[in-house]
């Protein structure tokens, strides 16, 4: 799947609390690799 239009499709949605749980859902279904980049970014 397309991650990254997953990842803009949820910052537009127009609910903050249902973009925070998408992204969060989202990062967390990311392969592992790319999860550990990212927290070590962050």
């Amino acid at each position: 799947t397309d991650k990254y239009a997953d990842f803009i499709d949820a910052n537009r949605k127009e609910d903050p609390v249902e973009r925070l749980k998408t992204l969060k859902r989202l990062i967390h279904d990311l392969p592992e690799h790319h999860y550990e980049t990212l927290k070590f970014l962050s």
